[in-house]
């Protein structure tokens, strides 16, 4: 068979109750049917179970669920062999275990598990995220563009009995039509995320403008409170007017001094001191702070070199396991070290490395590429944070930098005044040092102010940014959303075309159906509808969901675009009263379309009327239950 990828077939599914095998079987590529005689045999259980191992979230389980430990899966991601272990119990969203290699190979080891939580944290990932990467999904995308997780992904995999027949997801609380729509056009392939981060793009952006008008109606009504022309021009002209006073006053106390009795002196030396030891420690503040200001600079810059070099070596990891996958079965004939020519009588079990001779050698799993990814996604998230926490320092050391230096130059303005007047003074000069103090003192107030209209003047250039963002971001929505509609379109004519096929394919019980000519679907709206109907009989909508989940399954084994992960869970076939002729049918239906196919892909049904010909054939998994064999041994 062909590989596309995203691709997901379960190898094998296990249920344990302590140290016990309550249910151990093995499924294949193509149609697996799990068959009972009657209801009530655990099969619906099996299929949660599926779900659960590979992060459903199941709201309740049946007691003999309950009854067990842990679920333990293997999967072949997209070509990658990995083994799952989630544990059954009272916690909601219990981590998965994942081991990068097969079952047998993982219950050896013990050491090499890794564990993934329902959410991501800086030292770890989420399970969804580890299980997006294996499926090649864009996991840094759906995890902070859409907050997608592999719930949402699996709802539209897995049909199942409990959630109304006539809606398209399986049921959860909380639903949004937004979430349905991102993830049905997701896996559709008609959109990357891109156009959804675009969207919730836009709506932050005008949600900051909303932000920043607000804050400038605040700083504005702060200026105006204060007396103050909220105009950086105006301030600076008051300052340098207030400058030019303290200039003449200083002319005058120079006048004045000079006239003075050489003999007698101000006996202020207290105060001079304390001003000059002020003056001593604020500078000692300033050179400390541009020293910091260097070395953070240069940390910045190392940062920045480091986080390079991670991407390097991610883009490295990806380009050497393509080249790996490439290779395939590549067999050496002569050493690649001395060139002499290899002995090939030694055997050739695919367990020995042809080269080495090394026991039990398995090249899908010779690597440990996923933990490596892992790693250095890790050491990518914690290099971004620090090199963020750096960057946010220097702008502050900047900010009490340009503070530290303006009070120095008042200070020393001062202190100088001080040290000008050395001999005894008149009245006169002391008033005027006084106003000096004062005018010193309406500087530093509009210094103050100065500092908001700063911040008024950058929420202003920042307002224009924000709408000329808004406009460019307009302007890609529009051009993806012209794409998005075409292949849309395509997409949606072709699933008709086959929803249609199969309706007319059922037995005779639904007049519209035989006679359909037009098919529509809206996952937003969670609804169906043949030439405009939607309302049927339950066992007709039954037949109609399947039959229009089965062409989007159809449609990914097509068309490489589609992102639908070629794996079906349905539990709902013979739902709400569908006869056994209606249901056998649908089967055979199911199997005449894959029969075609060479491409890899898993289907997975349950059901209580297998017709003989079927029953017992190489399509099922496990034996025949019934009132005495369930599908868990407990």
């Amino acid at each position: 068979m062909i590989q596309t990828k995203p691709s997901l077939i379960l190898n094998r599914l296990l249920l344990i109750k302590g140290e016990k095998y309550v249910y151990n079987e093995k499924f294949h590529k193509g149609v697996n049917i799990i068959r009972s005689k009657g209801n009530s045999t655990g099969k619906t259980t099996i299929m949660d179970a599926i779900f659960f191992v590979l992060g459903g979230d199941i709201d309740e389980w049946t007691d003999e669920a309950l009854a067990c430990d842990f679920i333990i899966a293997e999967i072949s991601f997209s070509g990658k062999l990995v083994t799952l272990k989630r544990e059954i119990g009272d916690n909601r969203y219990p981590a998965i275990y994942i081991y990068e290699g097969s079952y047998n190979e993982a219950i050896k080891s013990a050491l090499n598990w890794m564990k993934f939580s329902n959410r991501r944290s800086n030292e770890r990932e989420s399970y969804s995220q580890a299980i997006f990467r294996l499926l090649g999904y864009p996991e840094k995308q759906l995890s902070s563009f859409a907050n997608i997780t592999i719930n949402e992904i699996l709802r539209l995999v897995y049909s199942d009995q409990l959630t109304a027949v006539n809606k398209i997801f399986k049921h959860q609380n909380f639903d949004s039509e937004e979430m349905r729509q991102t993830v049905g056009e997701f896996l559709l392939g008609v959109d990357d995320l891109d156009l959804h981060g675009l969207r919730l793009q836009m709506r932050n952006e005008e949600k900051e403008l909303s932000n920043v008008v607000g804050r400038i109606k605040t700083f504005q009504d702060i200026l105006v409170s204060g007396g103050l022309n909220p105009d950086k021009n105006q301030i600076k002209k008051e300052i340098d007017q207030c400058l030019k006073k303290i200039g003449e006053l200083k002319n005058r106390v120079s006048y004045l001094e000079s006239q003075s009795m050489k003999d007698k002196r101000v006996e202020e030396p207290e105060e001079a001191l304390r001003m000059k030891e002020k003056l001593i420690q604020t500078k000692i503040s300033l050179r400390n702070c541009n020293d910091k200001r260097e070395a953070l600079i240069y940390e910045i810059e190392d940062s920045k070199l480091f986080v390079s070099s991670l991407n390097e070596r991610k883009k490295a990891l990806a380009e050497s396991e393509v080249t790996r996958e490439s290779l395939g079965d590549l067999k050496f004939e002569f050493c690649p070290a001395c060139l002499t020519k290899l002995d090939s009588s030694v055997s050739t079990d695919e367990n020995f490395c042809h080269l080495c001779k090394v026991k039990n050698f398995d090249e899908k799993n010779s690597t440990g590429f996923l933990r490596m990814q892992f790693e250095v996604e890790y050491q990518m998230r914690e290099s971004e944070q620090l090199l963020n926490k750096k960057t946010n320092d220097l702008k502050n050391i900047d900010r009490k930098i340009s503070e530290l230096d303006m009070s120095c130059k008042l200070l020393q303005e001062r202190y100088n005044s001080f040290i000008q007047i050395a001999n005894p003074i008149t009245a006169e000069i002391k008033e005027i040092l006084t106003k000096i103090g004062q005018y010193e003192k309406t500087i530093e107030n509009l210094i103050e102010k100065q500092k908001f209209a700063d911040i008024l003047s950058d929420l202003f250039q920042k307002k224009s940014q924000i709408h000329s963002k808004i406009s460019q971001i307009e302007d890609e929505i529009k051009l993806k959303e012209r794409n998005r509609k075409k292949r849309l379109q395509s997409l949606q004519k072709k699933i008709s075309q086959l929803t249609i096929k199969i309706l007319q394919d059922d037995v005779p019980s639904e007049e519209t159906f035989a006679k359909a000519t037009e098919f529509e679907f809206d996952f937003g709206k969670n609804r169906l509808f043949v030439d405009g109907r939607s309302k049927f009989s339950a066992s007709s909508v039954c037949y109609l969901k399947t039959a229009f989940l089965f062409a989007i399954y159809l449609i990914s084994l097509e068309d490489s675009n589609v992102l639908f992960p070629r794996f079906s869970l349905m539990d709902n076939i013979e739902d709400k009263g569908s006869t056994p002729e209606r249901v056998q049918n649908m089967h055979k239906i199911l199997i005449e379309h894959l029969n075609n196919t060479d491409q890899d892909h898993q289907l997975i049904f349950t059901t209580s009327v297998l017709s003989e010909e079927l029953n017992n054939s190489d399509y099922c998994v496990g034996p025949e239950y019934n009132f005495n064999l369930k599908t868990l041994d407990l």
